[in-house]
């Protein structure tokens, strides 16, 4: 399996794991069907989404900051969505509900997540040199 296949698959197998821990949770369930999709159609597209909206946080995710991840602004500071924009309800409520499940998922699942992250963090980088 190729660099970019390999990261496509990591990601959903991620967003998979994450729609069955929250299975009664549309979003999720909306993005899994779209990292499917787009692996399918467009597999370069989520490694570049990745890059631009998560590789800059890599240290952060290397040492498993939390705070950083439930203290930070993700709608003002990194999607630049103005308050009357459609789509800030609909980032804000998948935003707010990964915030509040990380405060109830276990130990052991926050342990796998984090890892999920890092592997994905690593093929990214060796995905941009591709």
């Amino acid at each position: 399996m190729s660099l970019l296949g390999s990261f496509n698959q990591q990601l959903l197998n991620l967003s998979t794991n994450l729609s069955k821990l929250y299975p009664e949770d549309p979003d999720l369930e909306f993005t899994n069907n779209s990292i499917s999709i787009l692996k399918k159609t467009n597999p370069r597209k989520l490694q570049q989404m990745f890059d631009h909206y998560v590789g800059k946080y890599k240290e952060q995710i290397i040492n498993k900051d939390a705070s950083f991840f439930l203290l930070k602004d993700f709608i003002k500071d990194d999607l630049n969505l103005e308050l009357n924009e459609s789509n800030v309800d609909y980032a804000e409520s998948i935003i707010y509900n990964l915030k509040k499940y990380w405060n109830d998922i276990d130990n052991e699942s926050k342990e796998n997540i984090w890892k999920y992250l890092q592997v994905l963090i690593i093929l990214n980088e060796k995905c941009s040199f591709i």
